[in-house]
């Protein structure tokens, strides 16, 4: 083990302790055990662990208003458990929340990431079930409390920060160039409406899980409400899906449509979340997929004609 990964186990190890004595002192000892920390970063931590004998997970929030977020996201989950109690469409359940260590806990969903599943077949017939699935899911969720609202494409152009310093060089030229693409649009596009919905703040394959029967949604972070047609063009990257015209049109994002205008709405939305995510630090140095995806996507894409000519439903 490296240097660099022995410092990054004691962090997490530390910080699981830190968990621990607050669940002990919340709870009293015994009825939360803390396992192996998963990941931690300025917003939450998550752990996997054991409450009342059952396996969970463990999410502290820790933004800016820690309480008020594990607040809102324990209010979402209340409210999605009641609505989707039964059938194909469920979320992940919540077994406590945690209001003075900022702490949810939730219970273990057992299944595959559409993620995984996606990435380990290249049935057709497999991955159109399971992509319209999630597609399903979204717009049940989203179905509970609809609106549109206007794009606000400038406004959401100007959230974008620019790479980390990590970034190599033809990183920081292709996230540039598709910067650029981003501002064109923005000054070709007129008022767009688009559909909102509190759906899920970080709807992305890895974060919906199948278990053969029911589609769950999992790390569900809170209830602020987003345009539909960034979640569809966020999970869209995951797997190729956005550059497999099959994959497309079973996931069906023309659905979220609250206009004419979905090809030109969604490339934006597409574009916007592939700059977002490829300049931080994950990717500053996988070169190779993030050129070659900005260059696909500069090249003049567009949703396939089948995929944009799907109505809105």
């Amino acid at each position: 083990m490296s240097a660099r990964s022995l410092h990054m186990a004691l962090e997490l190890a530390e910080a699981g302790a830190r968990v621990q004595g607050q669940l002990d002192d919340a709870l009293g000892p015994g009825r939360a055990s803390v396992g192996a920390v998963i990941k931690q970063d300025a917003r939450a931590l998550v752990a996997r662990g054991v409450f009342e004998g059952g396996p969970v997970f463990f999410k502290q929030m820790r933004g800016a208003q820690p309480v008020r977020d594990a607040k809102r996201a324990a209010a979402e989950l209340r409210f999605l458990q009641t609505h989707l109690a039964e059938g194909p469409h469920r979320v992940m359940p919540l077994r406590a929340a945690l209001v003075a260590p900022a702490i949810l806990i939730t219970g273990a969903v057992q299944g595959r990431s559409v993620a995984d599943v996606l990435q380990e077949t290249s049935d057709d017939r497999e991955r159109a079930t399971l992509l319209g699935r999630a597609s399903e899911w979204l717009g049940a969720v989203a179905a509970l409390r609809p609106g549109q609202q206007e794009l606000q494409a400038a406004q959401r152009l100007a959230k974008l920060k620019p790479p980390v310093a990590k970034a190599t060089p033809d990183v920081r030229q292709a996230l540039q160039a598709l910067h650029q693409d981003l501002c064109k649009m923005v000054e070709d596009m007129g008022p767009q409406m688009v559909r909102h919905g509190p759906a899920h703040a970080d709807f992305t394959q890895k974060n919906l899980i199948w278990d053969g029967a029911q589609l769950w949604g999992v790390d569900i972070q809170g209830a602020h409400p987003a345009p539909l047609l960034h979640m569809m063009a966020r999970f869209s990257l995951g797997q190729n899906v956005w550059r497999r015209p099959q994959d497309l049109a079973a996931l069906h994002p023309a659905r979220f449509s609250a206009g004419a205008d979905f090809a030109q709405v969604f490339r934006f939305a597409l574009g916007w979340e592939m700059y977002r995510r490829y300049s931080g630090r994950a990717y500053a140095n996988q070169t190779g997929l993030v050129c070659d995806d900005i260059a696909f996507f500069l090249s003049g894409w567009m949703p396939p004609a089948a995929v944009a000519s799907k109505a809105a439903t």
